[in-house]
């Protein structure tokens, strides 16, 4: 997330970057349904949401030593619901 520019009185503790990244991302999914009678339900969620980073390292602005390597993120999530019609 980028919210705006580093005030110039933060120190830089992890790796700092001056202009805004856009990361790929692609978010991965499914739902089953099951209706054992008209009346209820029952339902699952399944997804991935994978983020690729890139490299962060040192810039002009701010020298530092870090170096944040490429990688990719997955965030699963998993949810079950039981529902009831009256």
């Amino acid at each position: 997330m980028y919210f705006g520019s580093i005030p110039f009185h933060a120190r830089c503790t992890f790796t700092c970057v001056e202009k805004t990244q856009t990361n790929f991302a692609f978010d991965l999914g499914g739902v089953v349904e099951y209706y054992p009678s008209p009346r209820t339900i029952v339902r699952v969620d399944y997804g991935d949401t994978l983020v690729k980073f890139k490299t962060v390292g040192p810039t002009p602005a701010f020298t530092s030593s870090i170096l944040t390597p490429a990688q990719t993120i997955h965030n699963l999530q998993f949810s079950v619901g039981l529902g009831w019609r009256i």
